[in-house]
């Protein structure tokens, strides 16, 4: 994984970045957002290259490097997942219906945020999860649980 040796040191300095800025409060708010931008980035990339790695490695058969990688991809979804849910705008916390709408308004804003976050259009079943968003809180759970299953599947 070239890009996470690469990165890596780049990796840490933006992490602890990102710890000081939000120990710092409210007015590094816009810096934060950036370097939780990089990471979220940086992140994805090797995630990519991970990917490719685990299919070239599932279709050697070699089951325990298998296990291994995938193992690291999933644990890349718990950190991302994370860091994301460390600022308001990356959060789908931010985008729920508040604790004040009970009842069926809850219910329908519920629902409709669902479907902005997974659907490309309402009137399109097919394209259910096409939007591919990637906030703290989706990745974590509905995105974790999907890869997961997708590797013991394998």
């Amino acid at each position: 994984l070239e890009s996470l040796r690469c990165g890596k040191e780049l990796f840490y300095a933006a992490e602890s970045l990102s710890h000081y800025l939000s120990l710092r409060g409210n007015g590094m708010s816009c810096l934060l957002y950036d370097v939780i931008d990089f990471l979220r980035q940086l992140v994805g990339d090797v995630m990519l290259e991970l990917h490719e790695l685990i299919i070239k490695t599932f279709k050697s058969n070699d089951a325990h490097r298998f296990k291994t990688l995938s193992n690291a991809f999933l644990k890349l979804l718990r950190y991302l997942d994370r860091l994301l849910l460390s600022h308001p705008a990356w959060s789908m916390n931010t985008f729920l219906p508040k604790k004040e709408i009970s009842g069926r308004d809850y219910e329908k804003h519920l629902s409709q945020t669902g479907m902005l976050f997974t659907k490309w259009h309402s009137a399109s079943p097919a394209l259910h999860s096409y939007a591919s968003r990637q906030y703290g809180g989706m990745i974590g759970t509905l995105y974790y649980s999907r890869w997961k299953l997708w590797f013991d599947s394998l």
